[in-house]
């Protein structure tokens, strides 16, 4: 229930010749039924007029990118769209859900959220952006079907703004790093334990979910792999005990040389590592002990944010040192 998109940006997969993108026109809105039919007749055009180009039906429409942020949508409006979602949902591979309940009251907005995301239950999500949406324990149970519900598929995931707390991020984290269980719930898929080992982005900003929250970070980080390329996990309101566990499950991503491990070794999680943000933490000289044996770990590091993050005179340049 805010105003801008606090997070826009979207993962390196290409998408294939035939990607079509469904996105609503106009201005920010209060989107209500009477608007939403309209955004269905513009997509069923759309859809209509990309087949002609591709192929004589839908059945050629490979991949499908929803973009709904930016409007506020009503029950009913919700109702609407996740109707004509339904039958599509095995296209669509990236769904920005970011910003669509604003001004909605609390009953209402976790309608919105919940109608949406079960439409893209059969959905195989790689990116989910549900950023800029009041959530809350509630908010994270009504996107389930886009959260837990795409353990075989997610590859990015960004929460930004959304007023996260600590029992919040442990939801998510519970989420992430629960074994996901093939059909006979005796093996893991594809040698995949969790969530979190597929990921390739994570995006967490300005939440409000303290050390707790840095915990079950750090519990995330702890089941990540050299699939990262893109981290963010900044504005999150943590201390110096919680930032040093930021601090340390980062370096536990690179084992030491010492133990077998190096900067191009391939149980280094960092070595693809492209952009991290993590501004607005409370490092101190301790934490960047653990911070500089990381980033010496980053040889593909493109984007690194420090800022505000108080590392002091001797912090400041042991980071400086590992990025040399």
């Amino acid at each position: 229930m805010s105003s801008q998109s606090s997070d826009s940006s979207s993962t390196d997969v290409p998408p294939t010749v035939t990607a079509l993108v469904l996105k609503p026109s106009g201005e920010r809105e209060v989107v209500e039924e009477a608007k939403a039919l309209e955004f269905v007749a513009e997509w069923t055009q759309q859809l209509e007029s990309h087949a002609l180009l591709h192929s004589p039906d839908f059945g050629d429409v490979q991949t499908i990118e929803l973009v709904l942020s930016d409007k506020s949508y009503t029950a009913e409006a919700a109702k609407c769209i996740a109707a004509f979602l339904e039958p599509l949902a095995p296209r669509i591979v990236r769904a920005d859900l970011s910003d669509i309940i604003a001004s909605r009251m609390e009953e209402e907005g976790l309608q919105v959220l919940e109608t949406i995301c079960n439409s893209l239950r059969e959905a195989n999500l790689l990116e989910v952006n549900l950023s800029d949406n009041a959530m809350g324990n509630k908010g994270i149970l009504a996107c389930a079907a886009v959260l837990g519900g795409q353990a075989h598929s997610l590859e990015a995931l960004s929460m930004c703004n959304n007023g996260l707390s600590e029992h919040s991020m442990e939801q998510i984290a519970d989420i992430l790093t629960t074994p996901i269980l093939d059909d006979d719930d005796e093996t893991t898929n594809n040698g995949r334990p969790c969530m979190a080992t597929r990921l390739t982005k994570l995006h967490f900003y300005n939440n409000m979910s303290g050390n707790g929250g840095c915990n079950a970070f750090a519990r995330i980080l702890s089941q990540c792999t050299s699939e990262l390329r893109d981290l963010r996990y900044s504005s999150t309101r943590a201390g110096r005990e919680g930032s040093l566990m930021i601090a340390s499950a980062l370096d536990g991503l690179c084992p030491s040389t010492a133990d077998g491990g190096g900067e191009n070794n391939k149980d280094n999680g960092l070595i693809y590592l492209e952009r991290l943000d993590l501004a607005d933490n409370s490092f101190g000289s301790e934490a960047a002990v653990s911070l500089s044996r990381a980033l010496a770990r980053c040889v593909h590091l493109k984007y690194l944010n420090l800022r505000d993050c108080i590392l002091e005179d001797g912090g400041t340049q042991l980071v400086c040192h590992a990025l040399w």
